[in-house]
């Protein structure tokens, strides 16, 4: 049995790992409820520009294929999204009111970070290592079960803050 488990993870390492986490409406249901929970929380129609890096190959496609699978609205608690893909160029100027920083969008994550402090905006992704990094305030997490994350010094740059009966249910960074 123990000349198989070497064997067995060996196997296991050639699988290959999926090229981005696909963005579901489920994912930003979840993201609009964690919004929500802000002292100052956004409400109606909310402009969701989805992040891209045009020197990243495949950066664009991927954000454009989150943009068509959220339709050109999505209900999502008391917020409606309204998808736009926005170069990570034009993040400082796009008018948006969230930004949501897909994968793709590799080692330039930092320019989101900046965009949205200046501009006072929040940043969700799924990718808790753009959160860990302070390049996104909100992270989320929906499998194998719903976790959130936020970063509290992200957070504090962009002047977003959470009521503490939801930072006592999320992770912080």
């Amino acid at each position: 049995m123990r000349v198989w488990a070497p064997l067995a993870l060996a196997h296991l390492a050639l699988i290959p790992a999926p090229a981005h986490a696909e963005v579901t409406p489920v994912d930003l249901q979840i993201a609009a409820r964690a919004l929500g929970f802000m002292e100052r929380p956004l409400s109606g129609n909310v402009r969701l520009g989805v992040v891209y890096d045009p020197a990243e190959d495949g950066s664009m496609a991927n954000a454009d294929a989150v943009v068509t699978s959220l339709g050109a609205r999505l209900k999502a608690g008391n917020l409606v999204f309204e998808p736009v893909a926005v170069n990570i160029d034009a993040a400082l100027i796009a008018p948006v009111d969230v930004l949501f920083l897909p994968d793709g969008v590799e080692d330039r994550g930092m320019k989101i970070a900046r965009a949205t402090a200046q501009r006072r905006l929040p940043c969700i992704t799924l990718n808790v290592s753009e959160v860990q990094s302070g390049n996104c305030v909100l992270g989320i997490q929906v499998d194998p079960k719903v976790r959130i994350y936020v970063n509290r010094a992200a957070a504090a740059a962009s002047d977003i803050t959470f009521v503490s009966v939801f930072r006592m249910m999320v992770t912080e960074f």
